[in-house]
């Protein structure tokens, strides 16, 4: 029971700390076949806390039908970011049923004088629609996260929502935007982004009936 007393401490020590790192979420639940490549390049500007701007770019590969990985670097108001996440989308897009899935990884990034290990898991849900302007798939996602610093511990949390769009024209290329809303423990930011396909045959992500 002496454990009993320590908790309040331990958990004041876990959640009130401010976060650190910087995360987005910046994808959808569509799912690459299995050896095929994107690469995304993103800004972001973090609107509260300690404001600044970053920038990163990620990579990703399909793995199979239902996942794939997701290699990150960045830099800017962080000294340096360097991420590897796996993504699962257990249920797709399919017909009326919008896509779900799930984020899970491991972010490093250097904050003034600390060094952040960040474990993360995001939930995510996204829909494609045709419109007459082009292909829209907004998004949106929970960013939960356990951090430890060479002197804080924190779990930040975060509200994202965003979208992507591709012209009917562009055949490989995507733009972004997506806004994170602090929940707790975190910050609030604007990204922006542009996504290119790297499969010689790539097609809309959606087509039209």
């Amino acid at each position: 029971m002496k454990l009993m007393r320590y908790l309040p401490i331990l958990f004041s020590l876990i959640c009130v700390q401010p976060c650190l790192a910087y995360f987005s979420l910046m994808d959808s639940g569509d799912i690459l076949a299995e050896g095929q490549y994107t690469l995304t390049s993103e800004a972001q500007m973090v609107t509260s806390g300690d404001d600044g701007l970053n920038f990163r770019a990620h990579l990703d590969q399909g793995f199979d039908p239902s996942s794939q990985f997701r290699f990150t670097l960045g830099t800017g108001t962080n000294a340096y970011q360097a991420g590897f996440l796996y993504k699962w989308v257990p249920i797709p897009d399919y017909e009326n049923q919008p896509a779900v899935g799930f984020i899970a990884g491991v972010t490093m990034a250097e904050n003034s004088s600390d060094t952040v290990l960040a474990l993360q898991l995001k939930a995510l849900t996204s829909k494609n629609f045709v419109t007459p302007y082009g292909y829209v798939s907004p998004y949106g996602g929970l960013s939960l996260a356990i951090e430890v610093t060479n002197a804080l511990n924190g779990n930040p949390a975060q509200l994202i929502l965003g979208s992507r769009y591709q012209a009917e024209h562009w055949s490989r290329s995507f733009v972004m935007a997506e806004f994170g809303f602090e929940i707790a423990d975190a910050f609030s930011y604007l990204s922006v982004g542009f996504q290119y396909d790297f499969n010689e045959n790539a097609l809309p992500k959606i087509k039209k009936r």
